[in-house]
């Protein structure tokens, strides 16, 4: 069993690594469309001759493009969260100490299999069983949660949309508001990445 283990444990420590750079990855492609959005956002203006209103009409799209481009990362993040979380659960679903409980209880007596379940490997063996079990609770508990902030933010956001005319108007608190919100987003995007770089180096030392 402590083989086992230890084979489970570098299995799950090369995820979480991998995870990590996919992550990593990701708020850089992050970063760089915020980055784009924001120097769309600086051309925009707000004038009514057709000549000024097609080059606003262009900008809008490329800043729509950028903006895409971010939901196709969110996306591709959240699809490869998913698919390493299905092999979590694979893993998860072994039923390898149950078998191992079963085993024990058919070939030893009462006192042997308790001293047994009480040697180091067993109970960390367990333990881990365990506490994957509270860690897959805790991730899809917090990504329903997450998920429904994220909802009323989006449905709020489409509540408070400005006219065409309406938009025009308030072009500079606009422009204002929208650089306010990257450059809020940017941060926390490298901060993101601060806290997954020193995860990856924890974990590349272990």
């Amino acid at each position: 069993m402590v083989e086992t283990a230890e084979k489970r444990y570098e299995s799950a420590r090369a995820l979480r690594l991998s995870l990590i750079s996919q992550k990593r990855a990701d708020e850089e492609a992050r970063r760089e469309a915020l980055g784009q959005i924001a120097e769309m956002t600086e051309l925009l203006k707000a004038h009514n001759t057709s000549a000024e209103i097609e080059e606003s009409s262009q900008v809008a799209l490329e800043m729509a493009k950028w903006a895409f481009d971010n939901i196709y990362v969110a996306f591709t993040n959240a699809k490869f969260f998913w698919d390493n979380m299905a092999i979590f659960c694979d893993k998860l679903a072994s039923e390898e100490l149950r078998e191992d409980i079963e085993r024990k209880a058919k070939k030893y007596t009462r006192e042997k299999r308790i001293k047994l379940f009480k040697k180091e490997e067993f109970v960390k063996s367990s333990i881990m069983y365990l506490a994957n079990w509270k860690a897959l609770q805790v991730v899809c508990a917090e990504y329903v949660e997450h998920s429904y902030d994220i909802r009323g933010i989006i449905l709020s956001n489409i509540a408070k949309s400005p006219t065409v005319s309406e938009a025009r108007a308030q072009m500079a608190d606009l422009k204002k508001r929208i650089l306010g919100d990257i450059e809020a987003d940017k941060q926390l995007s490298q901060q993101a990445t601060s806290e997954l770089v020193e995860l990856q180096n924890i974990f590349s030392g272990l």
